[in-house]
C-alpha cells in the first residue's frame, strides 16, 4: 500500500507550501501525486516548467522533475510532459 499524507494546506496553496509539504516526502519515492485548486497550481506549475499553464476544472498537469532529494528537485527547473484535460482523455 501507498503511503497517503493528507494535507488541507495544499488546497489553494501554490509552490511555496508544495516546497514545505515535501520535506515530510521520503527522497526514495519516485512519483508524487500532488492534489490542490487553483490559481496556486496552475502559478506552480508554471513556475516549475518555466512555461504558461492553464489548469481548467478537473485538469492536471504531468511534470518530471530531478534532484537527490524532494527539495532539491523543487528548487530546480522541471519539464511539463504534459496538460491534461478530462474531456481529451480515452473513455
Amino acid at each position: 500500500m501507498l503511503p497517503v499524507l493528507p494535507s488541507p494546506r495544499l488546497y489553494l496553496a501554490g509552490l511555496a507550501a508544495l516546497r514545505e509539504e515535501a520535506r515530510a516526502w521520503e527522497p526514495g519515492w519516485e512519483t508524487i501525486l500532488a492534489l490542490g485548486h487553483n490559481p496556486g497550481w496552475e502559478l506552480a506549475a508554471a513556475q516549475l516548467s518555466g512555461q504558461p499553464v492553464e489548469l481548467k476544472t478537473a485538469s492536471c498537469a504531468l511534470l518530471e522533475g530531478q534532484g537527490p532529494t524532494w527539495i532539491a528537485a523543487l528548487a530546480a527547473p522541471w519539464r511539463l510532459v504534459e496538460v491534461l484535460h478530462p474531456r481529451t482523455l480515452p473513455r
